[in-house]
């Protein structure tokens, strides 16, 4: 099996799993982002569990990635996401307060569940970043965010829905606005970080 990495020829395999350890020793830092195997994408389970046998395909054709890329992108996407959750939030403070309740904690369990991946993206883009920008920034950001979904865990484990619609329609009104704003920063600072320097 021909192994290609990033349009180049790495080497050669007899099984899929040689080929992948193969592509991520050579990939160094980068991290192996996709995978195709004569063309077609290599399945989950087979990169998950590589099948031991030959003749997996003539051809491996591995892509990988700046480990800084990634995060920039992750950072992008929650932006994205965050930037329609205000109106989400609205949304599910006024089913609660009409007695929705159903259909509230099913879009309130979504939304929660976007605040924590962004919360992890922002994490995840400190590290990148190290010390070129202000940890105190990310920390504040990450501890507001901690305090007001503590508060809604709370509320919902005393059956307190009235505080959760407070908290969803007031205490944690424009914070989806401010948390994307701010990744949207923190990945322009990793791409001014990850640019070629001149000279």
């Amino acid at each position: 099996m021909r192994v290609l990495l990033d349009g180049k020829m790495i080497g050669s395999s007899s099984t899929l799993g040689e080929a992948l350890v193969l592509a991520a020793r050579t990939a160094g830092h980068r991290l192996v982002v996709d995978a195709k195997a004569d063309g077609h994408q290599v399945p989950q389970r087979d990169l998950n569990n590589p099948p031991a046998d030959e003749g997996y395909a003539e051809e491996l054709a591995v892509t990988s990635a700046e480990p800084q890329d990634l995060v920039g992108k992750a950072l992008h996407e929650a932006a994205d996401a965050l930037a329609a959750l205000q109106s989400e939030q609205g949304a599910v403070a006024e089913l609660i307060q009409v007695g929705e309740t159903q259909e509230a904690m099913a879009r309130l369990s979504k939304l929660v569940a976007v605040w924590q991946q962004a919360d992890q993206t922002m994490r995840l883009a400190g590290q990148a970043l190290g010390d070129t920008m202000p940890m105190a920034t990310l920390e504040q950001a990450a501890g507001e965010l901690t305090t007001q979904l503590t508060a809604v865990r709370d509320g919902l484990q005393r059956g307190d829905l009235a505080s959760v619609a407070d908290l969803l329609a007031y205490d944690m009104d424009g914070l989806p606005e401010r948390w994307s704003m701010l990744l949207r920063e923190v990945a322009d600072q990793l791409e001014t970080l990850c640019a070629p320097q001149a000279g």
